[in-house]
């Protein structure tokens, strides 16, 4: 992926191998011999990685060097569209098991760059992902493909889904995404196309968008990784895998909020319980009154009829 700039075509690269704890002002100050900018980083994930663009003709200088950071080696490659995909034995007679990932990326290979093939032990699936570009050839995903004598389906790991999420993050830029409204994000993302929702968590840096997937409309897929400027206030936005999160979990179409209820009925049941030893301990106390009020009694009337008895 490449953007324009008034001067310089920059051409966006994929940063891994970061040491843990580093700053973003560290990789900015790294790359920024090279008239480089970082873009995305994610930081707080146990192998930190960012996207940084740098200009067409520092290119081949940053990939010759050894760039390092600590005493680390940063692996720097040129960032690329992916296709992914889903494989699955589940519902054929062939179990992905018994097919090894070098028969994968052999099987695969023939149709372009496998970046990954990786099956889940025991479960019956696996994902593929794909680079997309010069010399990708479109896989069928409406057959069943036969590898090692395993019937596998294919479908893309996507399909079916209408929309495409993002997180929005401003808890690592020189923005604040409190300061803009709602509605002001929604007006700057509908220019890429239909927005479906965009919410902001207020008070916490972050939140969601949701863009409608449209046919013939490729920018609303290609957001993510890179900052947007808006209203003077710089935003992060990064893919939103599991789509905008929402409380609660959806059984049957129906919305469980089965922890929280069980929090509630929790605390509850503790109230209850001790409001019941308050009364137990009232209770005690208003018998051990009332028993020591009889005892006097009678031992008041066991004195008075001695003393008569005296007369």
């Amino acid at each position: 992926m490449a953007t324009e700039s008034s001067t310089v075509r920059m051409i966006d690269h994929h940063v891994s191998n970061i040491p843990k704890k580093t700053k973003r002002s560290e990789l900015n100050e790294v790359f920024g011999q090279y008239g480089a900018k970082v873009t995305y980083f994610k930081y707080n994930v146990s192998k930190p990685f960012a996207f940084v663009d740098i200009p067409e003709n520092k290119v081949d200088e940053v990939l010759a060097a050894t760039i390092k950071l600590g005493e680390l080696d940063l692996d720097i490659k040129t960032a690329f569209k992916s296709i992914r995909f889903f494989m699955d034995t589940r519902d054929t007679d062939g179990e992905l098991d018994q097919v090894t990932a070098e028969q994968l990326e052999a099987y695969f290979g023939k149709y372009g760059e496998v970046v990954s093939a990786r099956k889940v032990d025991g479960k019956g699936f696996g994902f593929l992902i794909m680079k997309e570009g010069a010399g990708y050839t479109e896989i069928d995903t409406d057959s069943n493909h036969v590898i090692g004598n395993q019937i596998i389906n294919l479908s893309l790991s996507n399909s079916g889904n209408a929309s495409v999420c993002y997180f929005l993050d401003s808890r690592e830029t020189e923005g604040d995404l409190d300061k803009l409204s709602e509605e002001q994000l929604t007006s700057y993302f509908a220019t890429f196309g239909s927005v479906l929702e965009a919410r902001k968590m207020t008070g916490k840096g972050f939140g969601f968008l949701a863009m409608k997937k449209e046919d013939g409309n490729n920018a609303v897929e290609t957001l993510a990784f890179q900052l947007h400027t808006i209203e003077g206030e710089e935003i992060n936005v990064s893919e939103q895998k599991n789509g905008i999160r929402r409380r609660g979990r959806r059984r049957n179409g129906k919305r469980q909020n089965s922890n929280r209820k069980n929090k509630k009925q929790g605390r509850k049941n503790r109230r209850k319980n001790t409001n019941n030893k308050k009364s137990k301990k009232n209770n005690n106390k208003e018998n051990g009154q009332e028993n020591t009020q009889k005892q006097k009694v009678i031992v008041e009337n066991q004195t008075l009829e001695a003393f008569i008895k005296s007369e």
